[in-house]
């Protein structure tokens, strides 16, 4: 889902600033499923605009520049449930971390420990701010998402609790020196169950 196409929604939820936009992808009810930089909000804002999508109004504020405030339009609103109601591409799933963790082989222990460290942390951080997100939901939908992100946050959490460390002597095996199974398809599948 593009920038524009995703500004389109957090509005439906009330007018905003291009600021508090931001925010609600960072902090809010959005943060574990939408990622936007001010570098791509601004502009689509203004594409949003010049189509008749979204409208916006200009508020004073002490010692500060107006803020445009930024509110759904009936087209825009038209062209927000088209964009649901066609083909949802399928999520792409990036982890500089899991690169990190994929090559622990090549890192001194200690490093792998303060990563899984590092990253248990972030899934407690991310887990209170889901858990603020479905407390306030207003919606069946927002409260799905909001458990989804919870379940999913939760279960990484085990995961990185129970698992031993990549390299420590508890660790499991590479999976050249496990059995092999005659078809590499079935190899393969039996793999990914076995580590779920």
């Amino acid at each position: 889902m593009d920038v524009r196409t995703q500004c389109l929604g957090l509005l439906m939820r009330g007018p905003a600033s291009g600021y508090a936009l931001k925010r609600l992808i960072e902090n809010g009810p959005f943060c574990h499923f939408l990622e936007a930089s001010f570098a791509a909000i601004y502009p689509a804002l203004a594409r949003l605009t010049a189509d008749g999508l979204v409208s916006v109004t200009e508020e004073a504020q002490d010692r500060r520049p107006q803020k445009k405030v930024y509110a759904v339009t009936p087209a825009g609103r038209e062209a927000f449930v088209a964009a649901l109601s066609g083909p949802i591409e399928d999520d792409h799933f990036r982890s500089p971390w899991l690169v990190a963790l994929y090559f622990a082989d090549l890192l001194p222990p200690e490093r792998v420990k303060t990563l899984i460290a590092e990253r248990k942390d972030y899934c407690l951080r991310q887990i209170a701010l889901i858990s603020e997100a479905r407390a306030s939901a207003e919606t069946p939908g927002a409260r799905y998402a909001a458990e989804m992100g919870l379940a999913v946050f939760r279960a990484e959490f085990a995961y990185l609790t129970q698992t031993p460390v990549p390299g420590s002597a508890d660790a499991n095996p590479p999976l050249a020196r496990q059995r092999k199974s005659p078809n590499p398809h079935l190899s393969a599948a039996v793999s990914v169950l076995h580590d779920v």
